[in-house]
């Protein structure tokens, strides 16, 4: 039974920051390569691997320290 918890805990925490990261990725991707997408110069390729995974890391950071408030 405390598999299953955990399993859900850790699926809730997943959860609770996926659209607010998805929104902070989408910004940041469009703030960084706006003049390439207005001006269609998609042909080229987007080194975005930092960005996101310092979105992602900042995210779930800031999840985890609003569950420990919460507790």
């Amino acid at each position: 039974t405390s598999v299953f918890f955990k399993v859900a805990y850790q699926k809730i925490l997943q959860l609770s920051y996926i659209d607010k990261f998805l929104d902070a990725v989408q910004l940041e991707f469009r703030n960084k390569y706006k003049d390439d997408l207005s001006t269609g110069a998609i042909a080229g390729s987007f080194n975005f691997k930092q960005d996101f995974d310092r979105i992602l890391f900042d995210i779930e950071f800031e999840s985890r320290k609003q569950i420990q408030k919460g507790r």
